[in-house]
């Protein structure tokens, strides 16, 4: 599998992707809005591919928190994976991606239970977390 930047001309295949893995148009259309909406910007778009196909998709996005304040986030969503790839890492595997990449638009506000969903943090550590720590941050208290 390969995760790469999603480009201007990998748009249908992220469409394709979006639409096969939630049955509708619904996620397509809110993908391709964001990805239009200079409020959203800077945000990381990132396709997976088992050989040349496109199997999974996963967007960041930029959101301010508060009207006419600096204060903003990352968010993550949607996380699109094709059925017949699901329950197979690729989800995870976008994620850490997503994760690993040395920017900090992707500083995310997500829910504790994504977290421990995907073992970062301890479910005892639930009730400390704050809604912006990165994921490097949430680990280190881990340890």
């Amino acid at each position: 599998m390969i995760i790469r930047e999603a480009l201007d001309s990998d748009f249908d295949a992220v469409m394709s992707v979006e639409r096969v893995a939630f049955g509708s148009d619904e996620e397509a259309g809110l993908v391709a809005d964001l990805l239009v909406d200079p409020s959203a910007r800077p945000m990381v778009s990132l396709l997976a591919f088992d050989g040349d196909r496109s199997v999974g998709h996963i967007l960041f996005t930029w959101a301010g928190l508060v009207p006419d304040s600096p204060l903003t986030a990352s968010i993550l969503a949607p996380l699109a994976v094709v059925p017949d790839k699901q329950k197979k890492g690729i989800g995870g595997a976008l994620i850490e991606h997503g994760f690993s990449l040395d920017d900090s638009s992707v500083e995310s506000l997500i829910s504790p239970s994504f977290f421990i969903l995907f073992s970062i943090i301890p479910f005892s550590l639930v009730p400390v977390l704050h809604n912006n720590l990165r994921r490097d941050r949430l680990i280190e208290q881990n340890e």
